[in-house]
């Protein structure tokens, strides 16, 4: 199949103690978050600090043309619109269930 899941980015995602999402305004919410994450780099610095802080890896996936690394796009009848290539593939499967059907 040409539809094929591929790995397009990488983050680390930390999420601050709970304390800096009280604020019910987005702007006072993002200068707490500010002011943690100076925080949180002096702690990297020192080691000083005991706050509970959740790290991860994130990856990020879209779905791709194997053929031509577009996005994967399909029409209303479920063809590949990306290039000649996955058009060819989708046609071949399509014939090759149609002739499993019949037998």
């Amino acid at each position: 199949m040409a539809k094929k899941k591929v790995l397009v980015d990488v983050e680390i995602i930390c999420e601050p103690p709970s304390h800096t999402r009280w604020f019910s305004a987005l702007e006072n919410q993002a200068k707490e978050m500010e002011s943690w994450i100076k925080e949180f780099h002096e702690f990297i610095r020192d080691h000083r600090s005991q706050d509970p802080v959740n790290l991860e890896v994130r990856r990020i996936y879209e779905d791709r043309c194997e053929f031509c690394q577009r996005f994967w796009e399909v029409g209303d009848d479920g063809c590949p619109i990306c290039c000649d290539e996955a058009v060819k593939e989708w046609d071949n499967s399509r014939a090759e269930h149609k002739l499993q059907l019949e037998a």
